[in-house]
């Protein structure tokens, strides 16, 4: 009889505790404790608002450190081959197009920007349908990266310019890019360079970086010499010299 008395005083006692815990884990739930310093950058919970924490931590407020900002950069399906972490790159935006932010890539994402929605919107759809949500889009990869923001100025979701920089030259001897012709089966271009005599020569050069305007010349002609730009059939030819 004292056995089971004692039994079911002991069962109370453990009942109690799980009690005291609940109670104590409630308490922990009312206060609210940042995650990390940093701006307050949006209100989600307003004044008067009932949370409830039973199930998961309600988001009362948003913070950001605004000191160092991720920039995304969409690069496109066409490009993003070309573009690896550690290069370099810069940006603008709208509200100061004079002044270059620089920083040094991160990282390319694997999967397109818009990869979630697009999973989401096919797995929401009828059986038997194959259809794409986004038929004949174009598809863009992020490019991530950092840069320092101590005065503030940049700001969250704005607009930038950014480019990133595949290669570099230091007083590289360059022509017009339209001065060159096809790429031979060499590796080589046609170039027709014009001598003060009147010669018109057509002479085979190597070429390295080219940006559509200039091209890097890396053999087959000096400085100083001047090469043709257009076409001789049309009759719109014009004089550029090569130089550094």
């Amino acid at each position: 009889m004292r056995r089971a008395e004692l039994a079911a005083l002991d069962a109370k006692l453990k009942k109690a505790r799980i009690e005291v815990e609940k109670a104590q884990a409630r308490v922990g739930y009312t206060r609210i404790v940042a995650p990390m310093d940093g701006e307050v950058v949006a209100l989600v919970a307003q004044e008067g608002q009932t949370v409830i924490s039973e199930q998961q931590a309600p988001v009362i407020l948003k913070l950001a450190d605004l000191d160092t900002m991720t920039v995304k950069a969409q690069v496109s399906e066409a490009d993003v081959l070309r573009v690896a972490p550690g290069q370099p790159v810069y940006f603008t935006i709208l509200g100061d197009p004079d002044t270059r932010h620089k920083g040094k890539l991160r990282a390319v994402e694997p999967a397109p920007h818009d990869f979630a929605d697009v999973q989401s919107g096919l797995s929401g759809g009828t059986a038997g349908s194959s259809k794409s949500s986004r038929p004949n889009s174009a598809v863009f990869y992020n490019a991530l990266f950092e840069v320092a923001n101590p005065d503030h100025r940049l700001r969250i979701a704005m607009t930038a310019q950014v480019s990133i920089v595949l290669g570099t030259a230091s007083l590289a001897l360059n022509v017009p890019a339209s001065a060159i012709g096809p790429k031979g089966a060499d590796g080589s271009h046609a170039v027709r360079v014009l001598y003060r005599d009147g010669r018109v020569e057509t002479r085979n050069v190597r070429i390295g970086i080219n940006n559509n305007i200039k091209a890097e010349v890396l053999t087959g002609l000096y400085e100083g010499e001047r090469v043709i730009v257009g076409t001789a059939t049309q009759g719109n030819d014009t004089l550029s010299d090569a130089g550094a």
